[in-house]
Protein backbone atom coordinates (compact mmCIF):
# COMPACT_ATOMS: atom_id res chain seq x y z
CA UNK A 1 0.00 0.00 0.00
CA UNK A 2 2.94 2.70 0.90
CA UNK A 3 4.66 1.49 -2.32
CA UNK A 4 1.36 2.30 -4.59
CA UNK A 5 1.07 5.78 -2.50
CA UNK A 6 5.24 6.59 -2.99
CA UNK A 7 4.49 5.70 -6.73
CA UNK A 8 1.64 8.13 -7.15
CA UNK A 9 3.29 10.90 -5.79
CA UNK A 10 6.30 10.17 -7.96
CA UNK A 11 4.21 9.94 -10.85
CA UNK A 12 1.95 13.27 -10.51
CA UNK A 13 5.29 15.44 -9.68
CA UNK A 14 6.52 14.03 -12.71
CA UNK A 15 3.55 15.32 -14.48
CA UNK A 16 3.75 18.45 -13.32
CA UNK A 17 7.17 19.06 -13.99
CA UNK A 18 5.94 17.79 -17.56
CA UNK A 19 3.42 20.53 -17.81
CA UNK A 20 5.15 23.22 -16.98
CA UNK A 21 8.41 22.78 -19.54
CA UNK A 22 5.13 21.91 -21.87
CA UNK A 23 3.68 25.33 -20.98
CA UNK A 24 7.44 27.05 -21.26
CA UNK A 25 7.87 25.46 -24.36
CA UNK A 26 4.61 26.75 -25.60
CA UNK A 27 5.53 30.76 -24.32
CA UNK A 28 8.65 30.52 -26.19
CA UNK A 29 7.71 28.68 -29.34
CA UNK A 30 4.45 30.40 -29.58
CA UNK A 31 4.25 33.39 -28.15
CA UNK A 32 8.22 34.77 -28.82
CA UNK A 33 9.10 36.95 -31.35
CA UNK A 34 9.85 36.40 -34.53
CA UNK A 35 13.83 36.72 -34.15
CA UNK A 36 13.88 34.77 -31.23
CA UNK A 37 13.82 37.41 -28.16
CA UNK A 38 12.43 36.39 -25.11
CA UNK A 39 9.00 38.32 -25.04
CA UNK A 40 8.92 38.67 -21.30
CA UNK A 41 11.95 40.50 -21.06
CA UNK A 42 11.99 44.03 -20.04
CA UNK A 43 11.61 46.36 -22.98
CA UNK A 44 12.27 50.53 -22.29
CA UNK A 45 9.99 53.25 -24.00
CA UNK A 46 10.07 57.18 -23.44
CA UNK A 47 6.47 58.24 -22.76
CA UNK A 48 5.49 61.33 -21.34
CA UNK A 49 3.40 61.83 -18.29
CA UNK A 50 0.18 63.51 -17.89
CA UNK A 51 -0.38 66.79 -18.34
CA UNK A 52 -0.32 68.93 -15.14
CA UNK A 53 -4.12 70.95 -13.74
CA UNK A 54 -5.48 74.48 -13.97
CA UNK A 55 -6.35 75.84 -10.79
CA UNK A 56 -8.17 79.27 -9.66
CA UNK A 57 -6.79 81.52 -7.20
CA UNK A 58 -8.35 79.27 -3.82
CA UNK A 59 -7.57 75.73 -5.59
CA UNK A 60 -10.49 74.69 -7.25
CA UNK A 61 -9.67 72.72 -10.05
CA UNK A 62 -10.44 74.57 -13.59
CA UNK A 63 -8.82 71.79 -16.26
CA UNK A 64 -7.80 68.57 -15.82
CA UNK A 65 -6.91 65.42 -17.44
CA UNK A 66 -8.71 62.38 -17.05
CA UNK A 67 -8.35 58.42 -18.00
CA UNK A 68 -11.11 56.99 -19.84
CA UNK A 69 -11.72 54.14 -21.88
CA UNK A 70 -12.73 54.85 -25.56
CA UNK A 71 -13.32 52.33 -28.51
CA UNK A 72 -11.92 52.22 -32.08
CA UNK A 73 -12.64 50.40 -35.27
CA UNK A 74 -10.72 47.29 -36.84
CA UNK A 75 -12.63 47.49 -39.98
CA UNK A 76 -10.49 44.28 -41.32
CA UNK A 77 -12.12 42.19 -38.66
CA UNK A 78 -15.36 44.19 -38.74
CA UNK A 79 -15.77 43.35 -42.71
CA UNK A 80 -14.91 39.70 -41.83
CA UNK A 81 -17.73 39.46 -39.28
CA UNK A 82 -20.47 40.50 -41.64
CA UNK A 83 -19.23 44.63 -42.89
CA UNK A 84 -20.39 47.19 -41.68
CA UNK A 85 -24.58 47.09 -41.70
CA UNK A 86 -23.70 44.09 -39.29
CA UNK A 87 -21.63 46.13 -37.22
CA UNK A 88 -23.86 49.43 -37.36
CA UNK A 89 -26.55 47.65 -35.88
CA UNK A 90 -24.80 46.33 -32.81
CA UNK A 91 -22.84 49.94 -31.99
CA UNK A 92 -25.81 52.15 -33.16
CA UNK A 93 -26.92 52.59 -29.42
CA UNK A 94 -23.40 53.95 -28.08
CA UNK A 95 -21.44 55.27 -30.72
CA UNK A 96 -21.34 58.53 -32.58
CA UNK A 97 -21.34 57.28 -35.85
CA UNK A 98 -23.68 56.92 -39.13
CA UNK A 99 -24.54 54.29 -41.30
CA UNK A 100 -22.64 55.79 -44.38
CA UNK A 101 -19.71 57.02 -42.34
CA UNK A 102 -19.15 53.28 -41.36
CA UNK A 103 -19.45 51.73 -44.41
CA UNK A 104 -16.51 54.07 -45.48
CA UNK A 105 -14.18 53.62 -42.61
CA UNK A 106 -14.97 49.41 -42.99
CA UNK A 107 -13.81 50.29 -46.64
CA UNK A 108 -10.79 51.18 -46.12
CA UNK A 109 -9.54 48.18 -44.17
CA UNK A 110 -7.84 49.82 -41.30
CA UNK A 111 -6.76 48.05 -38.26
CA UNK A 112 -7.33 50.84 -35.77
CA UNK A 113 -9.84 53.48 -36.39
CA UNK A 114 -10.92 55.51 -33.10
CA UNK A 115 -14.05 56.87 -32.53
CA UNK A 116 -14.46 59.93 -30.77
CA UNK A 117 -16.65 58.83 -27.45
CA UNK A 118 -15.90 57.69 -24.23
CA UNK A 119 -17.36 55.70 -21.41
CA UNK A 120 -17.63 55.11 -17.92
CA UNK A 121 -16.96 52.16 -16.39
CA UNK A 122 -20.29 50.52 -16.39
CA UNK A 123 -20.60 51.13 -19.96
CA UNK A 124 -17.25 49.55 -20.57
CA UNK A 125 -18.35 46.49 -18.93
CA UNK A 126 -21.65 46.26 -20.97
CA UNK A 127 -19.85 46.92 -24.20
CA UNK A 128 -17.16 44.82 -23.66
CA UNK A 129 -20.00 41.50 -22.36
CA UNK A 130 -21.25 42.24 -25.59
CA UNK A 131 -17.56 40.97 -27.31
CA UNK A 132 -18.52 42.59 -30.93
CA UNK A 133 -15.93 41.68 -33.64
CA UNK A 134 -14.35 44.83 -35.11
CA UNK A 135 -14.71 46.64 -31.60
CA UNK A 136 -11.77 47.46 -29.51
CA UNK A 137 -11.75 49.15 -26.00
CA UNK A 138 -8.49 51.43 -25.33
CA UNK A 139 -7.60 53.55 -22.78
CA UNK A 140 -7.36 57.68 -23.45
CA UNK A 141 -6.35 60.39 -21.61
CA UNK A 142 -8.83 63.62 -21.99
CA UNK A 143 -8.55 67.07 -20.94
CA UNK A 144 -11.92 68.02 -19.11
CA UNK A 145 -12.99 71.20 -17.40
CA UNK A 146 -14.95 70.54 -14.58
CA UNK A 147 -17.02 73.53 -14.28
CA UNK A 148 -18.06 73.55 -17.58
CA UNK A 149 -18.01 76.52 -19.97
CA UNK A 150 -16.47 78.71 -16.93
CA UNK A 151 -14.20 80.62 -17.55
CA UNK A 152 -13.03 78.95 -20.85
CA UNK A 153 -12.03 81.86 -22.61
CA UNK A 154 -8.89 82.51 -20.28
CA UNK A 155 -8.57 78.66 -20.01
CA UNK A 156 -8.56 78.07 -23.52
CA UNK A 157 -8.82 74.61 -25.37
CA UNK A 158 -6.23 71.36 -25.36
CA UNK A 159 -7.26 69.78 -28.55
CA UNK A 160 -5.01 67.05 -30.92
CA UNK A 161 -3.95 69.74 -32.85
CA UNK A 162 -4.23 73.13 -31.33
CA UNK A 163 -4.35 74.76 -28.19
CA UNK A 164 -5.56 77.81 -26.94
CA UNK A 165 -5.63 80.83 -24.05
CA UNK A 166 -3.71 79.55 -20.59
CA UNK A 167 -3.47 75.72 -22.09
CA UNK A 168 -1.20 77.36 -24.75
CA UNK A 169 0.85 80.07 -22.97
CA UNK A 170 1.68 77.63 -20.27
CA UNK A 171 2.22 74.28 -22.02
CA UNK A 172 5.81 74.09 -21.50
CA UNK A 173 4.88 74.28 -17.80
CA UNK A 174 1.59 71.78 -18.05
CA UNK A 175 2.96 69.42 -20.52
CA UNK A 176 4.10 66.01 -18.81
CA UNK A 177 7.91 65.24 -18.58
CA UNK A 178 9.39 62.32 -20.95
CA UNK A 179 10.75 59.49 -19.05
CA UNK A 180 12.49 56.08 -19.97
CA UNK A 181 9.88 53.51 -18.71
CA UNK A 182 10.54 49.79 -18.52
CA UNK A 183 7.99 47.26 -18.84
CA UNK A 184 7.57 43.95 -18.45
CA UNK A 185 4.47 41.49 -19.64
CA UNK A 186 2.30 39.72 -17.58
CA UNK A 187 1.28 35.66 -18.11
CA UNK A 188 -1.67 37.31 -20.74
CA UNK A 189 1.10 39.68 -22.58
CA UNK A 190 -0.27 42.91 -20.88
CA UNK A 191 2.64 45.69 -20.60
CA UNK A 192 3.14 46.67 -16.87
CA UNK A 193 5.36 49.16 -15.70
CA UNK A 194 8.03 48.32 -13.38
CA UNK A 195 7.78 51.49 -12.05
CA UNK A 196 3.99 51.87 -10.89
CA UNK A 197 4.78 55.56 -10.12
CA UNK A 198 6.19 57.03 -13.27
CA UNK A 199 3.23 58.73 -14.01
CA UNK A 200 3.21 61.07 -10.84
CA UNK A 201 7.26 61.28 -11.21
CA UNK A 202 6.93 62.32 -15.30
CA UNK A 203 3.13 64.57 -14.28
CA UNK A 204 3.56 68.04 -15.50
CA UNK A 205 3.20 71.58 -13.26
CA UNK A 206 -0.06 72.64 -12.25
CA UNK A 207 -0.95 76.17 -12.75
CA UNK A 208 -3.03 77.80 -10.39
CA UNK A 209 -4.62 81.38 -11.78
CA UNK A 210 -5.61 84.66 -10.36
CA UNK A 211 -9.03 83.81 -11.29
CA UNK A 212 -11.50 83.57 -8.30
CA UNK A 213 -14.11 80.95 -10.01
CA UNK A 214 -16.55 82.96 -7.46
CA UNK A 215 -15.84 86.09 -9.02
CA UNK A 216 -15.87 84.82 -11.98
CA UNK A 217 -19.12 83.46 -12.29
CA UNK A 218 -20.71 86.77 -10.87
CA UNK A 219 -18.83 88.26 -13.95
CA UNK A 220 -20.22 85.92 -16.53
CA UNK A 221 -23.78 85.87 -15.32
CA UNK A 222 -23.93 90.08 -15.28
CA UNK A 223 -22.28 89.60 -19.03
CA UNK A 224 -25.14 87.25 -20.16
CA UNK A 225 -27.81 89.21 -18.53
CA UNK A 226 -26.50 92.30 -20.06
CA UNK A 227 -26.75 91.26 -23.36
CA UNK A 228 -30.11 89.47 -23.38
CA UNK A 229 -31.24 93.45 -22.01
CA UNK A 230 -29.26 94.85 -24.35
CA UNK A 231 -29.72 92.88 -27.48
CA UNK A 232 -26.05 94.26 -27.92
CA UNK A 233 -22.83 92.19 -30.59
CA UNK A 234 -20.71 91.62 -27.03
CA UNK A 235 -20.10 92.51 -23.15
CA UNK A 236 -17.00 92.30 -21.88
CA UNK A 237 -16.52 92.41 -18.19
CA UNK A 238 -12.98 92.56 -16.24
CA UNK A 239 -12.18 92.93 -12.46
CA UNK A 240 -8.92 93.19 -11.20
CA UNK A 241 -7.13 93.85 -7.85
CA UNK A 242 -5.62 97.67 -8.24
CA UNK A 243 -3.01 96.51 -5.20
CA UNK A 244 -1.54 93.89 -6.99
CA UNK A 245 -2.52 93.75 -11.05
CA UNK A 246 -4.49 90.27 -10.54
CA UNK A 247 -6.93 89.24 -12.79
CA UNK A 248 -10.03 88.36 -10.55
CA UNK A 249 -12.29 87.71 -13.82
CA UNK A 250 -12.17 88.55 -17.17
CA UNK A 251 -15.81 87.40 -19.18
CA UNK A 252 -17.16 87.97 -22.34
CA UNK A 253 -20.34 87.11 -24.25
CA UNK A 254 -21.10 87.62 -27.49
CA UNK A 255 -23.23 86.67 -30.42
CA UNK A 256 -20.53 85.01 -32.80
CA UNK A 257 -17.82 83.39 -30.45
CA UNK A 258 -14.15 83.47 -31.48
CA UNK A 259 -11.40 82.04 -30.24
CA UNK A 260 -9.39 85.50 -29.61
CA UNK A 261 -9.30 86.69 -25.92
CA UNK A 262 -12.07 89.41 -26.16
CA UNK A 263 -10.24 91.13 -23.07
CA UNK A 264 -6.99 91.84 -24.14
CA UNK A 265 -7.71 91.21 -28.21
CA UNK A 266 -11.08 93.83 -28.77
CA UNK A 267 -10.01 97.46 -29.89
CA UNK A 268 -12.11 100.15 -29.45
CA UNK A 269 -12.77 103.72 -29.15
CA UNK A 270 -13.34 104.16 -25.17
CA UNK A 271 -14.78 107.48 -25.49
CA UNK A 272 -15.54 109.44 -22.65
CA UNK A 273 -14.01 106.37 -20.19
CA UNK A 274 -10.74 107.95 -21.18
CA UNK A 275 -11.20 111.90 -20.27
CA UNK A 276 -9.82 110.99 -17.20
CA UNK A 277 -6.17 110.37 -18.44
CA UNK A 278 -6.09 114.10 -20.09
CA UNK A 279 -7.39 115.60 -16.53
CA UNK A 280 -4.37 113.61 -14.75
CA UNK A 281 -1.69 115.27 -16.95
CA UNK A 282 -3.46 119.03 -16.93
CA UNK A 283 -3.38 118.51 -12.83
CA UNK A 284 0.34 117.59 -13.09
CA UNK A 285 1.46 120.15 -15.56
CA UNK A 286 -1.01 122.45 -13.22
CA UNK A 287 -2.93 124.13 -16.53
CA UNK A 288 -6.17 123.64 -14.36
CA UNK A 289 -8.00 124.34 -11.09
CA UNK A 290 -10.48 122.38 -10.06
CA UNK A 291 -12.86 125.60 -9.17
CA UNK A 292 -11.93 127.50 -12.11
CA UNK A 293 -14.65 128.17 -14.55
CA UNK A 294 -14.87 126.88 -18.74
CA UNK A 295 -17.05 128.32 -21.30
CA UNK A 296 -18.83 125.31 -22.66
CA UNK A 297 -19.56 126.70 -25.84
CA UNK A 298 -23.07 125.65 -25.03
CA UNK A 299 -22.83 122.21 -26.74
CA UNK A 300 -20.84 123.07 -30.05
CA UNK A 301 -17.08 124.30 -30.36
CA UNK A 302 -15.17 124.54 -33.71
CA UNK A 303 -11.67 123.70 -34.25
CA UNK A 304 -10.76 124.81 -37.93
CA UNK A 305 -13.43 123.42 -39.77
CA UNK A 306 -14.92 120.81 -37.94
CA UNK A 307 -16.84 120.71 -34.81
CA UNK A 308 -16.74 119.29 -31.76
CA UNK A 309 -20.34 118.33 -29.92
CA UNK A 310 -21.79 118.01 -26.40
CA UNK A 311 -24.67 115.53 -25.60
CA UNK A 312 -25.87 118.67 -23.45
CA UNK A 313 -25.79 121.94 -23.85
CA UNK A 314 -23.72 123.78 -21.41
CA UNK A 315 -22.57 126.99 -20.56
CA UNK A 316 -20.17 127.74 -17.68
CA UNK A 317 -18.48 124.78 -15.71
CA UNK A 318 -16.00 124.02 -12.99
CA UNK A 319 -13.49 121.86 -13.62
CA UNK A 320 -15.02 118.91 -11.65
CA UNK A 321 -18.06 120.02 -13.14
CA UNK A 322 -17.23 119.87 -16.57
CA UNK A 323 -15.62 115.78 -15.91
CA UNK A 324 -18.68 114.89 -13.76
CA UNK A 325 -21.06 115.99 -16.62
CA UNK A 326 -18.40 114.64 -19.68
CA UNK A 327 -18.19 117.46 -21.77
CA UNK A 328 -15.85 116.88 -24.58
CA UNK A 329 -15.63 120.68 -25.57
CA UNK A 330 -14.04 121.27 -21.77
CA UNK A 331 -11.83 118.16 -22.03
CA UNK A 332 -10.59 119.83 -25.84
CA UNK A 333 -10.04 123.30 -24.61
CA UNK A 334 -7.72 121.57 -21.77
CA UNK A 335 -5.90 119.20 -24.42
CA UNK A 336 -5.32 122.53 -25.78
CA UNK A 337 -3.33 123.99 -22.78
CA UNK A 338 -1.56 120.72 -22.83
CA UNK A 339 -0.23 121.01 -26.17
CA UNK A 340 0.35 117.61 -28.69
CA UNK A 341 3.40 116.49 -27.94
CA UNK A 342 2.85 115.95 -24.11
CA UNK A 343 -0.76 114.35 -24.99
CA UNK A 344 0.68 111.51 -26.89
CA UNK A 345 3.61 111.05 -24.18
CA UNK A 346 0.82 110.95 -21.35
CA UNK A 347 -1.08 108.40 -23.38
CA UNK A 348 1.74 106.01 -23.88
CA UNK A 349 2.73 106.90 -20.34
CA UNK A 350 -0.76 104.98 -18.86
CA UNK A 351 -0.15 101.86 -21.19
CA UNK A 352 -1.93 102.75 -24.39
CA UNK A 353 -0.35 101.86 -27.85
CA UNK A 354 1.57 99.06 -26.24
CA UNK A 355 0.76 95.31 -25.32
CA UNK A 356 0.14 95.55 -21.30
CA UNK A 357 2.25 92.37 -20.90
CA UNK A 358 -0.41 90.15 -20.22
CA UNK A 359 0.68 86.32 -19.60
CA UNK A 360 -1.99 85.29 -22.60
CA UNK A 361 -1.87 84.60 -26.12
CA UNK A 362 -3.40 87.08 -28.83
CA UNK A 363 -3.13 90.64 -27.22
CA UNK A 364 -3.36 93.85 -29.21
CA UNK A 365 -1.69 96.87 -28.39
CA UNK A 366 -4.24 99.00 -29.66
CA UNK A 367 -3.87 101.73 -32.39
CA UNK A 368 -2.86 105.03 -32.26
CA UNK A 369 -3.76 108.03 -34.90
CA UNK A 370 -1.77 107.69 -37.82
CA UNK A 371 -1.48 111.53 -37.81
CA UNK A 372 -1.70 113.66 -35.03
CA UNK A 373 -2.86 117.29 -35.72
CA UNK A 374 -4.63 120.20 -33.26
CA UNK A 375 -7.78 118.65 -34.21
CA UNK A 376 -6.79 114.63 -33.53
CA UNK A 377 -5.49 115.98 -30.39
CA UNK A 378 -8.85 117.46 -28.66
CA UNK A 379 -10.62 114.38 -30.32
CA UNK A 380 -8.22 112.09 -28.69
CA UNK A 381 -8.17 113.78 -25.61
CA UNK A 382 -11.98 112.77 -25.22
CA UNK A 383 -11.40 109.34 -26.60
CA UNK A 384 -12.23 109.43 -29.89
CA UNK A 385 -10.03 108.62 -32.83
CA UNK A 386 -7.70 106.32 -30.53
CA UNK A 387 -8.29 102.24 -30.36
CA UNK A 388 -7.62 100.79 -26.80
CA UNK A 389 -8.61 96.92 -25.32
CA UNK A 390 -10.30 96.33 -21.88
CA UNK A 391 -7.52 95.18 -20.09
CA UNK A 392 -5.34 98.45 -21.16
CA UNK A 393 -8.66 100.66 -19.44
CA UNK A 394 -8.61 98.51 -16.58
CA UNK A 395 -5.14 98.71 -15.94
CA UNK A 396 -4.60 102.27 -16.56
CA UNK A 397 -7.99 102.91 -13.63
CA UNK A 398 -6.28 100.59 -11.54
CA UNK A 399 -2.85 102.91 -11.49
CA UNK A 400 -4.82 105.74 -10.49
CA UNK A 401 -6.39 103.65 -7.65
CA UNK A 402 -3.58 102.69 -6.47
CA UNK A 403 -1.64 105.96 -5.63
CA UNK A 404 -0.12 106.28 -9.36
CA UNK A 405 1.35 103.25 -10.37
CA UNK A 406 1.06 101.44 -13.70
CA UNK A 407 1.62 97.29 -12.81
CA UNK A 408 1.77 94.38 -15.27
CA UNK A 409 -1.56 92.63 -15.43
CA UNK A 410 -1.39 89.34 -13.89
CA UNK A 411 -3.25 86.13 -14.77
CA UNK A 412 -1.16 83.59 -12.72
CA UNK A 413 -0.64 83.23 -9.25
CA UNK A 414 1.53 80.60 -8.95
CA UNK A 415 3.08 77.34 -10.71
CA UNK A 416 3.66 74.18 -8.63
CA UNK A 417 6.31 71.30 -9.48
CA UNK A 418 6.33 67.99 -7.72
CA UNK A 419 9.50 66.87 -9.63
CA UNK A 420 12.32 66.52 -9.05
CA UNK A 421 10.81 68.30 -5.77
CA UNK A 422 8.46 70.20 -5.37
CA UNK A 423 8.78 73.62 -6.35
CA UNK A 424 6.38 76.46 -5.88
CA UNK A 425 7.04 79.35 -8.20
CA UNK A 426 4.96 82.85 -7.33
CA UNK A 427 4.28 85.57 -9.77
CA UNK A 428 5.34 88.79 -8.33
CA UNK A 429 3.77 92.47 -8.73
CA UNK A 430 5.21 94.11 -11.08
CA UNK A 431 5.32 98.36 -11.38
CA UNK A 432 6.17 99.26 -15.29
CA UNK A 433 6.39 103.14 -13.86
CA UNK A 434 4.99 105.79 -11.76
CA UNK A 435 2.10 107.84 -13.96
CA UNK A 436 0.96 109.92 -11.30
CA UNK A 437 1.65 111.56 -7.52
CA UNK A 438 0.25 111.72 -4.64
CA UNK A 439 -1.83 115.48 -5.27
CA UNK A 440 -2.76 114.15 -9.08
CA UNK A 441 -4.44 111.39 -7.54
CA UNK A 442 -6.26 112.45 -5.01
CA UNK A 443 -7.63 114.96 -7.01
CA UNK A 444 -8.35 112.29 -9.90
CA UNK A 445 -10.12 110.27 -7.03
CA UNK A 446 -13.05 113.21 -6.09
CA UNK A 447 -13.76 113.57 -9.72
CA UNK A 448 -14.48 109.98 -10.15
CA UNK A 449 -16.64 110.38 -7.28
CA UNK A 450 -18.66 113.38 -8.35
CA UNK A 451 -19.18 111.14 -11.55
CA UNK A 452 -21.49 109.13 -9.38
CA UNK A 453 -22.53 111.25 -7.07
CA UNK A 454 -23.96 114.16 -9.33
CA UNK A 455 -22.95 113.24 -12.62
CA UNK A 456 -23.38 110.62 -15.64
CA UNK A 457 -22.36 107.58 -13.05
CA UNK A 458 -25.62 107.86 -10.75
CA UNK A 459 -26.51 104.32 -11.66
CA UNK A 460 -23.04 103.12 -10.69
CA UNK A 461 -23.58 103.42 -7.40
CA UNK A 462 -23.36 100.66 -4.35
CA UNK A 463 -25.34 101.25 -1.26
CA UNK A 464 -22.69 101.93 1.69
CA UNK A 465 -19.53 102.01 -0.39
CA UNK A 466 -17.88 105.21 -2.05
CA UNK A 467 -17.62 104.76 -5.67
CA UNK A 468 -15.96 106.15 -8.27
CA UNK A 469 -16.07 106.10 -12.17
CA UNK A 470 -16.47 107.16 -15.66
CA UNK A 471 -18.79 106.68 -18.04
CA UNK A 472 -17.84 106.27 -21.94
CA UNK A 473 -20.15 106.27 -25.08
CA UNK A 474 -18.33 105.98 -28.33
CA UNK A 475 -19.32 105.83 -31.46
CA UNK A 476 -18.73 102.77 -33.87
CA UNK A 477 -17.25 103.05 -37.28
CA UNK A 478 -19.40 101.88 -40.12
CA UNK A 479 -17.48 99.55 -42.32
CA UNK A 480 -19.43 100.47 -45.12
CA UNK A 481 -19.08 104.02 -44.79
CA UNK A 482 -16.04 104.64 -43.09
CA UNK A 483 -17.89 106.60 -40.85
CA UNK A 484 -19.14 107.49 -37.58
CA UNK A 485 -22.44 105.43 -37.48
CA UNK A 486 -25.21 106.96 -35.97
CA UNK A 487 -26.66 104.12 -35.11
CA UNK A 488 -24.09 101.80 -33.33
CA UNK A 489 -22.20 102.35 -30.45
CA UNK A 490 -19.82 101.13 -27.34
CA UNK A 491 -21.09 102.02 -24.09
CA UNK A 492 -19.05 101.76 -21.02
CA UNK A 493 -18.12 102.38 -17.37
CA UNK A 494 -14.55 101.54 -15.53
CA UNK A 495 -15.18 102.23 -11.55
CA UNK A 496 -12.83 102.12 -8.30
CA UNK A 497 -14.80 100.37 -5.60
CA UNK A 498 -14.55 101.63 -2.34
CA UNK A 499 -13.04 105.25 -3.58
CA UNK A 500 -11.70 105.64 0.01
CA UNK A 501 -9.60 102.22 -0.15
CA UNK A 502 -9.51 100.42 -3.36
CA UNK A 503 -10.12 96.82 -3.74
CA UNK A 504 -12.16 96.29 -6.91
CA UNK A 505 -11.17 97.92 -10.00
CA UNK A 506 -14.24 96.73 -12.77
CA UNK A 507 -14.81 97.76 -16.34
CA UNK A 508 -17.80 96.96 -18.16
CA UNK A 509 -17.65 97.73 -21.83
CA UNK A 510 -21.79 96.83 -23.98
CA UNK A 511 -20.83 96.47 -27.84
CA UNK A 512 -23.57 97.79 -30.24
CA UNK A 513 -26.47 98.27 -27.51
CA UNK A 514 -29.92 98.06 -29.58
CA UNK A 515 -32.65 98.10 -27.38
CA UNK A 516 -33.73 100.57 -25.27
CA UNK A 517 -30.75 103.49 -25.21
CA UNK A 518 -26.79 103.66 -25.59
CA UNK A 519 -25.78 105.46 -23.24
CA UNK A 520 -22.94 104.67 -20.90
CA UNK A 521 -24.61 106.12 -17.95
CA UNK A 522 -27.74 104.01 -18.50
CA UNK A 523 -26.94 100.81 -20.11
CA UNK A 524 -22.78 99.51 -18.64
CA UNK A 525 -23.20 101.61 -15.05
CA UNK A 526 -25.87 99.36 -14.05
CA UNK A 527 -23.58 96.02 -14.92
CA UNK A 528 -20.84 97.35 -12.92
CA UNK A 529 -22.87 98.25 -9.79
CA UNK A 530 -24.12 94.45 -10.25
CA UNK A 531 -20.71 92.96 -10.34
CA UNK A 532 -19.13 95.06 -8.03
CA UNK A 533 -21.70 95.12 -5.09
CA UNK A 534 -22.39 90.82 -5.84
CA UNK A 535 -18.27 91.02 -5.53
CA UNK A 536 -17.90 93.26 -2.52
CA UNK A 537 -20.30 91.24 -0.67
CA UNK A 538 -18.87 87.35 -1.74
CA UNK A 539 -15.29 88.99 -0.86
CA UNK A 540 -16.84 90.68 2.65
CA UNK A 541 -15.47 94.18 1.88
CA UNK A 542 -16.38 96.50 4.68
CA UNK A 543 -18.53 99.49 3.88
CA UNK A 544 -17.07 102.75 3.32
CA UNK A 545 -16.85 104.36 7.02
CA UNK A 546 -19.44 107.17 6.67
CA UNK A 547 -16.47 109.67 8.51
CA UNK A 548 -14.30 109.60 5.13
CA UNK A 549 -16.13 111.53 2.33
CA UNK A 550 -14.01 111.78 -0.84
CA UNK A 551 -16.40 112.18 -2.93
CA UNK A 552 -18.37 115.79 -3.60
CA UNK A 553 -22.00 116.00 -2.21
CA UNK A 554 -23.29 118.40 -4.48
Amino acid sequence: MMAKKRFSAIFSLVCAVCLAMAARLFMVQVWSPPDGKDAFAPSETTQNGPRGSIYDRNGEVLAMSRKMTGIFVDAKLAQDAGGSAVLYEKIKSFAPVGRDELERMIATKRRYIPLDVEFSADEVHKIRAMKIPGIGLEERVRRVYPEGDLAREILGVCGRHAKTGAELTFDSQLSGRAVLVRRQRDGAGRSIPEDVYFEELAKGSDVYLTIDKNIQYIAERAASEAMDASGSERVVIIVQNPADGEILAAATREKKPSSRIAPIAEVFEPGSTFKIFTYALAISEGVIKEDELIFCENGSYKIYDKYIGDHEKKGMLTVRESFAFSSNIACAKISQRLGLDKIKVSVRNFGFGTPSGINLPGEEKGLMPPKWDPFTTATVSFGQGIGVTPIQIVNAYSAIANGGWLLEPRVVKKIVSENPRRQVTETQRKVVRRVADDNTVENLKEMLGDVVSYGTGKYSAVAGYTIGGKTGTAQKIDSATGRYSKKYYVSSFCGIMPLDEPRLTVFVMVDSPVKGDYWGSTVAAPVFARVAGATAAYMRIPPSPASIRLVSTK
